[in-house]
């Protein structure tokens, strides 16, 4: 833990001067924070790991994780690595916990590495993070406004789910032949473009 905490450390002098915003800042507590479109929107909250402004009106929200680190580079931009800091700007937009201020940059921080801390959105990257939180938000809100809860036709992401048994031999094949004879729902077939991504 003291390694973990010293690189932490490390990383956050080697930034420079910025205005702390909050720490574990939570988000729909305790009233639920809408995302989305006004006619169409899920509920989340939640805890953001850390808030700073970087300029007036500018923020930057990080997430810190203890895994291991997923170089952009390595691995693009990806529903599966950056959908939670992606929610995480939409919800910190909705509340305006920070008046006059809105979100221009978020980053995951690994302490497992001191060669390359960060996955960090910013500027157009950061745009694209936005848009793809957006199309997120809009397949799962598509989905349960159908009532559909659909297995998933990737077998990555069954790699630590506790169901896998209950669920057979060539789940994520069967999932992925129904939901492709399904592509004209719009749910689902916005759910299946999704993970063809």
């Amino acid at each position: 833990v003291s390694a973990h905490a010293q690189q932490f450390l490390r990383y956050e002098w080697a930034l420079g001067a910025r205005e702390f915003s909050g720490a574990e800042l939570a988000i729909g507590d305790p009233e639920p924070v809408p995302v989305g479109t006004p006619s169409e929107h899920l509920y989340v909250e939640g805890k953001i790991d850390r808030v700073d402004l970087r300029a007036p009106g500018r923020l930057e929200l990080r997430d810190l994780k203890t895994g291991r680190a997923r170089d952009l580079s390595e691995r693009p931009l990806e529903l599966e690595t950056d959908l939670q800091l992606g929610v995480y700007v939409l919800a910190l937009e909705a509340a305006g916990l920070v008046p006059g201020a809105r979100p221009v940059a978020a980053a995951y921080v690994y302490s497992s590495t001191a060669r390359d801390p960060e996955r960090r959105f910013e500027g157009d990257l950061f745009a694209a993070l936005h848009g793809h939180a957006e199309t997120w938000i809009a397949a799962a809100r598509a989905l349960l406004a159908a009532g559909a809860f659909v297995r998933t036709p990737s077998i990555d992401d069954c790699r630590y789910c506790p169901f896998v048994p209950h669920c057979g031999e060539r789940a994520q094949v069967r999932s992925g032949e129904k939901l492709g004879r399904a592509a004209g729902d719009p749910a689902l077939g916005g759910f299946l473009a999704l993970k063809r991504r």
